[in-house]
């Protein structure tokens, strides 16, 4: 991903690294048609490698974009678009099991899970005060838990209802509360 600048338009480059040279083999346009703004930012594989989940942020300091592009890993074709309930969307994160992906951003206190297989919102939750960090699962993905900015705090989610269980108070400060997934310590991943 490459979030843009004045001599390129936000998009997807990819490199095949296996070549002394690094060449680029594909480009991918950001899609993301009917946005206010437009800015690439983080991506995801699903866990079986055929689809990359490409997120709008939005540029800089103005996190409106709301948009998710699914691209064939493949082709580098883009197969569909989803618009979430999140704005200023920053990162997918797979359950364990691979099924769902939930997205967090930088904008509002909203986090969207997405069914991967249909590529559709499952559930949409609002949750705290501030914008949504960051969310690491159980092994098992039974539990997920989400950092609020605004809040500080954590917040444990039932996975399988998609409910807030209860709040984990981290110190009740801006910024307090961050998790890493104990499955896998990143929120990009690469195909298992």
């Amino acid at each position: 991903m490459h979030e843009g600048n004045e001599n390129a338009a936000p998009g997807i480059l990819v490199y095949d690294i296996t070549q002394p040279d690094m060449p680029v083999v594909a480009q991918m346009q950001m899609p993301l048609i009917g946005e206010e703004v437009v800015e690439a930012h983080h991506g995801n594989f699903t866990q079986d490698g055929k689809i990359f989940m490409a997120l709008n942020r939005g540029p800089g300091q103005d996190s409106r974009g709301r948009e998710v592009a699914f691209f064939d890993a493949a082709t580098k074709q883009l197969v569909h678009r989803l618009t979430t309930a999140s704005n200023g969307i920053g990162h997918t994160y797979n359950t364990p099991d691979g099924k769902r992906a939930v997205v967090t951003n930088y904008g509002n206190n909203v986090i969207t899970v997405i069914d991967i297989a249909q590529m559709k919102t499952v559930k949409d939750l609002r949750i705290g005060h501030g914008r949504m960090g960051h969310i690491a699962f159980t092994p098992d993905g039974r539990w997920g838990y989400v950092s609020n900015e605004k809040d500080g705090n954590l917040f444990r989610i039932d996975m399988n209802a998609l409910t807030v269980v209860s709040e984990i108070k981290t110190g009740n400060s801006p910024g307090g509360g961050q998790v890493l997934n104990v499955w896998t310590n990143v929120f990009e991943e690469l195909p298992r």
